[in-house]
């Protein structure tokens, strides 16, 4: 299984699946994605392939923080995986969200949050320069559900069903 070559490229296969225009693509390169987007919709083990594929289209901070409703509040953060009513699970107790680059440091600072390791973690930020269009297109929720830190078997099998409801 090969990875997308460049987080742009991870970027624009999520793009493709959520119906944005590849315009900054190559025919070649749009025509792989689409290629792939197919093969993904096809697999018996979608979450798999989004993991191997995506692994590094993002940073991500897993942190731990104390008032996780103060935070979910916070105007610098927009819901994702998980935490996304679309994600048809139950995120108590945990947090997940995107967040500007910049924002970072003072997010940590004013909520008081600290680095954790993925296992002892209850919130995941997804470091971004932009904030997606739509968090809970089905291929960019079934992206973060796949590579959700404690996944399980109800993650996967929600890929599979988010991936069914792509045209």
């Amino acid at each position: 299984m090969q990875t997308l070559s460049t987080l742009a490229m991870a970027d624009a296969f999520i793009a493709a699946g959520v119906g944005e225009p590849l315009a900054k693509l190559s025919a070649k390169e749009a025509a792989r994605l689409r290629s792939r987007l197919e093969q993904l919709c096809n697999s018996d083990d979608p979450a798999s392939l989004l993991r191997a594929w995506l692994a590094s289209r993002e940073h991500r901070l897993c942190l731990e923080a104390r008032d996780l409703n103060f935070l979910r509040a916070d105007e610098r953060l927009v819901l994702a995986g998980v935490s996304l009513p679309q994600s048809g699970l139950n995120s108590a107790g945990f947090l997940e969200a995107y967040v500007h680059g910049d924002d970072v440091a003072p997010l940590m600072r004013r909520h008081m949050m600290r680095e954790a390791s993925p296992s002892k973690a209850n919130v995941v930020l997804h470091v971004v320069d932009e904030f997606p269009v739509d968090p809970g297109a089905p291929l960019r929720l079934a992206a973060d559900l796949a590579s959700h830190n404690n996944r399980s078997l109800r993650e996967d099998a929600r890929v599979a069903e988010l991936l069914r409801l792509l045209p």
